[in-house]
């Protein structure tokens, strides 16, 4: 899944992916399932689970389980593992009885989205991917040593300088809106993910004309 996950790997050797995997990152983190006693089985391996972890304890495993059928994007939240910000897909896995048997998920981190995702080259805008309530999950200027999480290591989500206008926007199914601050125009373009449920938002500053 690892090797599958970004179209650049295709057609290449296992050796020259792993040495890109190692150097620049996947957009998958880590594989794992973490079964109904509280085994846990990750891919790549490491050894840096603490003795006392529990998968059951864990809001990857505690979401998909509220919902045994469904596919689960998880809020971004801090990996116990690596620190790094991630954003979790799980899902409950049966087996042929239809007996629950534990969680399995894939964590993609937020700054191999952010290195693949926003690539403007001009330094006039500014890149942003929202979720439904106007809260920002990702930006340009994204750094994730200085996120805040909160007791349960979810990730802390600043609000959109621009909630209202973006709102409406979503609304009316807008896909350019413009607004002010303090003295200053700007115009975004947005596209929604529907997979996510967030949006993806490109802001620029508008020019005054003489």
């Amino acid at each position: 899944m690892l090797f599958a996950s970004d179209p650049d790997f295709r057609e290449k050797s296992k050796t020259s992916i792993a040495k890109k995997i190692l150097n620049t990152g996947a957009p998958l983190s880590w594989i794992y399932i973490g079964l109904k006693n509280g085994t846990m089985y990750s891919y790549p391996g490491k050894s840096t689970y603490v003795k006392n972890y529990d998968p059951r304890e864990r809001p990857w495993y505690k979401k998909a389980l509220a919902k045994k059928h469904s596919i689960i994007w998880s809020e971004p939240y801090q990996c116990a593992a690596s620190a790094k910000i991630v954003i979790a897909c799980t899902k409950c896995v049966f087996d042929v009885n239809n007996n629950f048997i534990g969680v399995v998920g894939m964590d993609i981190s937020l700054d191999y989205i952010q290195k693949h995702l926003f690539n403007v080259q001009d330094g006039g805008v500014r890149e942003y991917l929202l979720n439904s309530k106007g809260r920002i999950v990702l930006s340009s200027d994204f750094e994730y040593k200085r996120a805040k999480t909160d007791n349960r290591d979810v990730m802390v989500e600043n609000q959109f300088p621009f909630k209202k206008e973006f709102l409406e926007a979503v609304a009316h199914e807008k896909v350019i809106f413009e607004a002010e601050m303090n003295g200053a125009g700007y115009i975004f373009a947005l596209h929604r993910i529907p997979s996510l449920g967030y949006y993806y938002i490109e802001q620029m500053r508008m020019q005054k004309h003489l």
